[in-house]
């Protein structure tokens, strides 16, 4: 191992030898109970490890560990297909532009200038734009970063500029392997520390990125970065990941607490699945008694041929078995009946260590009463939230920052590159996963509405849509009855007339 001193591990603090066992309230701390070094506490870790020396010893064993369940594992693959739909949803997040302008120190709605960005960026969220292998919308682009995170630890993206689309600006998403996390160096005088492949200055925070220009098949380690690097500086990468201690500089799968559970139950399903066929297949041997004579060759040595002796089972067959052959059953019964009981326990503490309701993530609805289910998920929107929050302040908002401006310089986007600042405002509205009962929800929406409690935006894209497109679709809706005079629900603002002009204009658009 490199001697770089944020490698080193510090001693661990073994507890001390003792026979026998300790008479009560010998040897005991008078403050807490998991500082004692007692037996109970023997095999418990109390040495002292960064963030990155816990993290540089498991990277690459934990991400691959990762990478066989998110391949294998049914729970985990269940849990992936929950993190897309919920997080980015069928129609993906939203921007929503908030530009506006100041005037008598009132923020007056800039519509035109909004409308520009909004749709300009909805071409750049195409596939043949937003990915620089034109593979990747930006909803699917957002599903596998995600994935990423969740598997891998960390999504890493590449912010190319100059890229050859119209707004010269795409997106590369770089495999987590190849940031060589084995690449080291300490700080000296003339050059930065290197930790894990990210360059780092005095204060922390990250230079450059060092790139492995083929995938480490079958190379053991580095020790020293050269030809087989590619140096991208830190300001054209948005490295993603959990942080979960102060200095960590790598992500580490969010699959960390509960791989193992997975991997044991998944051995354990297979064992009961193979246990149940050996059972359903009642198997048996041919046992030779002592009338049996085998069939001998040419030289007179008994051959291993039972002839006509079957080897198969059918169902509904009966044989007549050679004279000398007793047949003797082999039975091994079925698995308990308790293993239902011991997955289901298994799967709700994988549920836990992952965040989610029990429920949903073991597809088991069968004793969950009405009350229970809306707890489930109440503290499951709280989670998704928080997971469509992480990701729209790590790359949402970032990527639509780093592309404004080449937009505009561009020519794609035709606004004025003085006023910056005021098109930069904009938030992302992500899908909201809706209650269990639609018309309490839409009840609750309504009083939210009438008190002023939630805003006609915020409802609209918790409710997947744009409020700003209802209203148009109302008014087209509105201007087509007008015109084959049939009646308008006093609902949809009756009372507001719309001139022959606007008519005829929206009813054009249509």
């Amino acid at each position: 191992m490199n001697p770089f001193k944020f490698l080193q591990r510090s001693n661990s603090s073994k507890p001390p030898a003792r026979s026998g066992s300790l008479p009560a309230g010998r040897g005991r701390s008078r403050g807490f109970s998991m500082g004692d070094t007692d037996r109970f506490n023997s095999d418990f870790f109390s040495g002292s490890m960064t963030a990155d020396q816990a993290v540089f010893g498991a990277l690459r064993a934990m991400r691959n560990r990762a990478r066989w369940l998110e391949r294998n594992h049914n729970l985990t693959r269940k849990f992936l297909i929950m993190v897309k739909t919920n997080v980015v949803g069928a129609k993906g997040i939203r921007l929503q532009s908030l530009a506006a302008d100041i005037r008598d120190s009132k923020r007056i709605p800039a519509d035109f200038d909004r409308l520009m960005i909004e749709e300009a960026h909805q071409l750049f969220s195409k596939a043949r734009n937003f990915s620089l292998d034109t593979r990747m919308n930006r909803r699917e682009f957002d599903q596998v970063g995600l994935q990423r995170v969740i598997v891998d630890g960390e999504c890493i993206v590449h912010k190319v500029r100059g890229a050859d689309n119209p707004f010269r600006f795409s997106n590369q998403m770089i495999d987590a392997e190849l940031l060589d996390h084995e690449l080291n160096r300490l700080a000296n005088s003339g050059s930065n520390e290197i930790r894990m492949g990210v360059e780092l200055d005095g204060s922390g925070r990250p230079v450059a990125y060092y790139f492995l220009k083929e995938a480490p098949v079958n190379w053991v380690g580095s020790t020293a970065y050269g030809s087989r690097h590619t140096r991208v500086p830190a300001e054209e990468i948005d490295h993603i990941y959990f942080k979960e201690r102060p200095g960590q500089t790598r992500g580490i799968t969010h699959l960390m607490a509960t791989g193992q559970r997975a991997k044991m139950l998944d051995a354990i399903e297979t064992a009961v699945t193979v246990g149940y066929r050996v059972a359903a297949s009642k198997m048996g041997f041919f046992k030779p008694n002592e009338e049996y004579n085998p069939p001998k060759d040419k030289n007179g040595e008994p051959m291993e041929d039972f002839g006509t002796v079957p080897t198969a089972v059918g169902a509904g067959e009966f044989w007549e078995l050679p004279e000398g052959l007793d047949f003797e059953q082999f039975d091994p019964g079925y698995p308990g009946a308790d293993f239902e009981s011991f997955t289901k326990s298994i799967t709700r503490s994988m549920a836990a260590g992952l965040g989610v309701s029990y429920p949903e993530f073991g597809n088991d609805f069968s004793s969950v009463s009405y009350s229970a289910g809306q707890i489930g998920v109440h503290s499951d929107i709280a989670f998704w939230s928080d997971m469509q929050q992480f990701w729209i302040d790590a790359f949402e908002e970032p990527n639509f920052l780093d592309w404004l401006p080449m937009a505009i310089t561009s020519g794609q986007l035709r606004l004025p590159m003085s006023k910056l600042v005021k098109f930069q405002r904009a938030k992302f509205q992500p899908p909201r996963r809706k209650h269990i009962d639609p018309m309490k929800t839409h009840k609750a929406q309504s009083i939210a509405l009438g008190d002023m409690s939630r805003g006609p935006f915020d409802i609209a894209a918790e409710n997947g849509v744009d409020f700003e497109d209802v209203v148009e679709e109302f008014k087209r809706a509105k201007a087509l009855l007008e015109k084959e005079k049939l009646p308008i629900p006093e609902s949809w603002g009756a009372h507001v007339e719309l001139t022959e002009s606007e008519s005829a204009a929206l009813l054009a658009a249509d």
